[in-house]
């Protein structure tokens, strides 16, 4: 994904790149006003493009800033470096087109500073590839627009058709396609073949236009490929977890590849799943250009990739230029009529069974269903609701989600996290383990199309868990099965001391604090109850007997 340089921000975070000569304890213009006690966090930075080739330019690009306890401007100090040799040279975002080589290693390095203090380095690097496809240095200079070679030159994203026997299935186009040479990638968890049997996977490819195929598996496949269109099979490129074999057209060169980690993995339809973003960039690497589409789905025999209409694919994506809206506290008049004998007594729960939103009556423990068929589904472990709708880290991918209450729509962030809480009307994600960022940061987004951009302000912490919620300037946090609540203050992220439970030493499926007062911790599974704590000493106030399994609680009370 390219990400702009300069996003949009509150105060806590001015993106001012400045050359690392800078000293500490100088401050930069306008930087360092205020009391100042503490270091900035660390800021996430990236280098684009993700796969380079030689003598392009090369950008670093903020994913998640850094975010100051004492409210300090920041700015970020940026050194580069060649093969590990610093390049003095080089102290802005950028690195200006023909100074790379095909072989070469660059880093960046990253440095936030608030004026007197210098927070955590982090970095970026990328493996400089050869010249780009369609590169020529024949020294042709014709800029003529006449082309004859046949490509469409429209911009139009050829919709290509894949066929399949597993249902429904993920279908993402990067972008516009604009004729000639195209990467098209099938993925998926496995064949019919049961666990670690290898299994046969027909690809059939009729398409009119020159095509690298790779192809990714979880288990093991043996995938037999066969082109028939007009177009040239150049290349086959296949990854698993287990064993692969490739069947390819006489001429077709193939090469197999096991990567490292379980980011690599194939999930095949969870499109927005963080492994499959690993997945992508690896194999972009491996074939020297970026993808133009991607088809996956959980299991199959076959798929068949024809050239549909021609017609451009719309971009759906969030409008990363307009700023988002900001959160209220929860509408409550979305559930007017809805469970009235749950939202009618003195303390109630928005939650979530295996398949529907639901609400739970806090003094009776019954439950109401009011929105079935949403994609939150069995392991959310935490839900927030701000205005009409309920956030949750939902499904297999743990993707942030967002669920309309009035409708059920739903849309996704690509942002990944172990639960979810609100403070101050903005999310708070606790980061998948998956994202190698976990310890010691939180993830701070003030509105969802922060999230769904990937804007984060980063601040630090002293612990992590994997299951959080929030009220007022507290963050409560457990493991996924204790018997202590251990808390965070924000802004600043140190810890603030723990709650010990009274009977209670078991799973954690969703958390809630009502008021300031009480304390919620769902044990439906594996104790079918919802138990209810005081929240400064963890004396136990009550135990509800629930019959189903509940994830995710955010609760309130009735005035």
């Amino acid at each position: 994904m390219i990400r702009d340089l300069i996003l949009a921000t509150s105060a806590l975070a001015v993106l001012v790149f400045t050359a690392c000569s800078a000293q500490p304890g100088i401050d930069p213009p306008g930087v360092g006003d205020g009391d100042n006690t503490s270091p900035p966090t660390a800021v996430s930075i990236v280098i684009e493009p993700d796969v380079a080739h030689e003598e392009e330019a090369l950008t670093a690009m903020v994913v998640a800033h850094s975010w100051d306890p004492d409210g300090d401007d920041v700015v970020y100090l940026l050194s580069w470096f060649r093969d590990e040799v610093e390049q003095p040279a080089y102290d802005g975002p950028t690195i200006p087109a023909g100074v790379t080589e095909e072989g070469e290693t660059w880093k960046v390095v990253a440095r936030p500073f608030d004026g007197l203090y210098t927070g955590p380095a982090t970095s970026d690097r990328v493996l400089i590839l050869g010249a780009a496809q369609g590169d020529d240095d024949s020294g042709d200079d014709d800029d003529d627009d006449d082309d004859d070679d046949g490509d469409d030159d429209t911009g139009a994203e050829p919709s290509i058709l894949v066929d399949s026997d597993c249902g429904p299935a993920t279908d993402h186009h990067f972008g516009p396609w604009p004729g000639g040479l195209a990467a098209r990638m099938l993925s998926i968890y496995e064949s019919d073949a049961p666990h670690e049997t290898m299994g046969d996977v027909d690809v059939t490819v009729d398409l009119d236009h020159d095509v690298v195929l790779v192809v990714s598996s979880y288990e093991p496949v043996h995938w037999i490929v066969d082109e028939i269109g007009a177009g040239e099979l150049q290349g086959i490129l296949a990854s698993g977890y287990y064993q692969q074999n490739v069947t390819a057209p006489p001429g077709v060169p193939v090469d197999i590849i096991y990567p490292s980690g379980t980011d690599f993995w194939a999930q095949g339809p969870q499109w927005t799943c963080e492994s499959e973003q690993a997945l992508v960039a690896e194999m972009e690497a491996n074939i020297g250009m970026e993808l133009d589409s991607y088809h996956g789905c959980y299991h199959t025999a076959f798929f068949t990739l024809e050239d549909g209409s021609g017609a451009p694919v719309p971009d759906t994506g969030p409008d990363c230029t307009q700023p988002g809206v900001a959160h209220g506290g929860p509408d409550t008049s979305v559930l007017a009529g809805v469970c009235p004998a749950e939202t009618g007594e003195a303390y109630y729960c928005l939650t979530q069974t295996d398949d529907s939103v639901a609400v739970l009556g806090l003094e009776t423990g019954s439950v109401c269903e009011f929105l079935p068929s949403t994609p939150l589904g069995y392991g959310t472990n935490s839900v927030v609701w701000l205005d009409q709708y309920l956030y949750s880290t939902a499904g297999s991918c743990n993707t942030l989600t967002r669920v309309d209450l009035t409708d059920g729509t739903t849309d996704e962030a690509m942002a990944w996290g172990e639960s979810v809480g609100a403070w101050n009307g903005a999310l708070l994600l606790e980061p998948s383990w998956a994202t190698g960022s976990h310890f010691g940061s939180m993830w701070h987004y003030p509105t969802f199309r922060d999230a769904e951009c990937d804007a984060a302000q980063v601040i630090s912490v002293d612990l992590n868990n994997t299951r959080i919620t929030v009220y007022g300037d507290t963050v409560y946090s457990a493991w996924h099965s204790t018997d202590t609540i251990d808390k965070l203050s924000l802004p600043s992220g140190s810890y603030a001391g723990s709650i010990p439970l009274e009977n209670y030493d078991t799973w954690v499926n969703g958390m809630s604090v009502i008021d300031g007062e009480l304390l919620v911790l769902s044990a439906s599974w594996p104790e079918d109850r919802v138990a209810v704590f005081d929240v400064d000493t963890g004396l136990s106030l009550w135990d509800v007997t629930v019959s189903q399994r509940l994830d995710g609680l955010h609760c309130l009370s009735n005035p």
